[in-house]
C-alpha cells in the first residue's frame, strides 16, 4: 500500500448535486477496494488556464489516500470514462522517496520504442525536452532529460505517445554504470519513472520550441517501477554517456 494524491477538476455546467456525485462517486471507488482516505478537499470552482472540452471553469478537487496498484489502476480508469471528469492526475507520495523524487513536464524529443529485457519485461527510456527558467537576456536553456519507464506504463508510452508529446513524469534519481565492450566503465544518470501522464493530445505535438501547456489531459495510471534486470544492461542502447576513468572519479 503506498500513498497517492489525486487531483481532478468537475465541469460546471452540472449542477451541484452532480458534481458533489461525481467526487462521492471516485471517493467510493477508494473505499470499496480496501483503500483508505486521509484527505479531502473541495477548492471550488477556478478558472482553467485554458479552455477545456468548451470548459472555460471546472470544480477542483483533492484527495490523499493509501492503496495498491490495482486500486489506483480501477481509479484511473474512472475518473478517464467519467464524463463529468475534465481532467484528473494521480502521483505517488511516498515518505520514503521525498528526499529522492523528481517530477518533470516537458515534450518527447522522439519516438518511444519499446524493448524487452532478457526475463521479458517491457522497458523504454526517452528524452524528455524541460524549458528552463529565462536567463538575464530573456532567453530559455532547454533541459534534455532522460526517462527510463517500465512494464505497463512503457507499452502504454510506446502506444499512445510519440515525438512532442507533452507527458508528466513522478519517479526517481538513478545512477548506474556497467562494462562497456572496449572494457571501459560507463556511468549513466537518468529518472526511473514511478509514473507517467499523458498531458497531450495528439493535435497538439506540432511544435517547435518543446513548450509547455499548464494542465495535464489524462493519467495513464500508476505501475511502480522494476528494477532492472541485472543479467544484462537494459539500457545500453538509449541515454547519454560519460566515459571516465578512475581517475575521474571525485571519492
Amino acid at each position: 500500500m503506498n500513498k497517492y494524491e489525486m487531483m481532478f477538476i468537475v465541469k460546471i455546467a452540472n449542477d451541484e448535486a452532480t458534481i458533489s456525485a461525481t467526487a462521492e462517486n471516485l471517493k467510493s471507488v477508494i473505499t470499496s477496494m480496501n483503500g483508505e482516505i486521509s484527505d479531502f478537499k473541495d477548492l471550488g470552482q477556478k478558472k482553467l488556464a485554458y479552455p477545456i472540452k468548451k470548459q472555460i471553469t471546472g470544480n477542483y478537487f483533492v484527495i490523499n489516500f493509501t492503496a495498491d496498484n490495482e486500486l489506483v489502476a480501477e481509479l484511473d480508469r474512472k475518473a478517464r470514462i467519467d464524463e463529468n471528469v475534465i481532467r484528473h492526475m494521480i502521483i505517488r507520495l511516498d515518505e520514503e522517496k521525498y528526499m529522492n523524487n523528481v517530477v518533470l513536464v516537458g515534450r518527447l524529443t522522439r519516438d518511444p520504442e519499446l524493448r524487452t529485457t532478457s526475463s521479458g519485461l517491457a522497458t523504454t527510456t526517452v528524452t524528455v525536452a524541460i524549458n528552463g527558467r529565462p536567463n538575464a537576456n530573456g532567453e530559455r536553456q532547454t533541459d534534455f532529460i532522460n526517462v527510463v519507464v517500465w512494464r505497463k506504463q512503457a507499452e502504454n508510452l510506446c502506444k499512445f505517445c510519440q515525438k512532442g508529446s507533452l507527458v508528466g513524469v513522478q519517479g526517481r534519481i538513478q545512477s548506474r554504470s556497467y562494462d562497456a565492450q572496449d572494457g571501459t566503465k560507463r556511468y549513466v544518470t537518468e529518472v526511473v519513472a514511478d509514473t507517467v501522464n499523458f498531458l497531450g493530445s495528439k493535435n497538439s505535438n506540432q511544435t517547435t520550441d518543446y513548450g509547455i501547456d499548464p494542465m495535464p489531459d489524462y493519467s495513464m495510471g500508476d505501475v511502480s517501477a522494476q528494477p532492472a534486470d541485472l543479467s544484462e544492461d537494459p539500457y545500453k542502447d538509449f541515454g547519454s554517456e560519460i566515459v571516465l576513468s578512475d581517475d575521474d572519479l571525485p571519492f
